[in-house]
């Protein structure tokens, strides 16, 4: 559940999928931290956004909530859900996601984890739950359809179907290569690169009015407690500002640290000239600096 990226957008991909159901598609408006989906609860639909920011969040071993990861417009929540939900041809999934060639017979009714049909019955769908939980952190919109409906249409485009795996195993690889470099990275080193990540997503480039930008993009309340930054600070004339909508707290699980250890690093960061903090927003000042440290 990554950004999409690749030759081919993810995002691209499914709004084409979007077209063809048609009346299928379902609008709807969320207020700010609203829950979309819940942690092992069945998944039954699929998410895409057009405007707002949602945060994903699984919960640890220890009980504590990691965040896996912000999504912003384009980006599509509950694709998973399609690779595993196979049928024979025509009745509700696709003949090359199948497990086995041929699936043995079985009578009544199928048990937990069932994901095939017998020769000639009804599909049979597994269970699919959600991975993570889904949160708004800010008013949303977004389109949602039925799992079930997503699949008996791509049953019937399997040229659009593999070239929606196809996506997925892009953005698998993309999610590889990022856990792979964060891997020996401290939790400065993380917190930087969580930054870069959320400025590559949502940032927005400060032209020479950037007062009156932030102003205006920011309640009256949040110019007032604007804490790291001294409040006699400039602000600058350039730079890339970040209204990523996260807490503290959520910036440090988005690092695999506590807000603690969280707010001393972005404390850091501001001492050194490399960020400037107000509340939920960040303007990012040396990115050449941030990449090395997170390199």
């Amino acid at each position: 559940m990554a950004r999409n990226s690749g030759v081919t957008s993810l995002g691209a991909i499914w709004a084409e999928v979007l077209a063809g159901l048609g009346d299928k598609v379902h609008e709807s408006a969320l207020d700010a931290r609203f829950r979309l989906a819940a942690e092992d609860s069945v998944q039954d639909r699929i998410f895409h956004l057009h405007s707002g920011k949602v945060k994903l969040t699984r919960a640890t071993s220890m009980g504590r909530d990691h965040l896996l990861e912000v999504l912003g417009p384009t980006d599509t929540i509950g694709l998973n859900a399609l690779t595993d939900s196979p049928a024979k041809d025509g009745s509700g999934g696709a003949n090359f996601l199948q497990r086995s060639p041929v699936a043995p017979e079985r009578s009544g009714k199928p048990e937990t984890g069932d994901s095939y049909s017998t020769n000639g019955s009804a599909p049979r769908t597994a269970v699919r739950t959600w991975f993570a939980s889904a949160f708004t952190l800010e008013p949303v919109q977004l389109d949602w359809v039925l799992v079930t409906d997503a699949v008996e249409y791509l049953a019937k485009h399997q040229a659009l179907y593999l070239e929606l795996l196809r996506a997925l195993n892009r953005q698998t690889e993309l999610l590889y290569q990022r856990t792979m470099a964060l891997r020996d990275v401290d939790v400065p080193g993380r917190i930087a690169a969580a930054l870069l990540e959320l400025m590559e997503k949502f940032g927005q480039p400060l032209e020479s009015d950037s007062d009156e930008q932030l102003s205006g993009q920011m309640s009256g309340a949040d110019m007032e407690t604007a804490s790291e930054t001294p409040r006699g600070a400039d602000f600058p004339a350039t730079g890339v500002r970040l209204p990523h909508g996260l807490s503290q707290l959520e910036l440090g699980q988005m690092a695999g640290a506590s807000r603690e250890t969280a707010n001393k690093v972005l404390a850091d960061f501001i001492s050194r000239g490399w960020i400037i903090q107000k509340r939920r927003s960040i303007i990012i000042m040396n990115e050449e600096r941030l990449r090395n440290r997170a390199s």
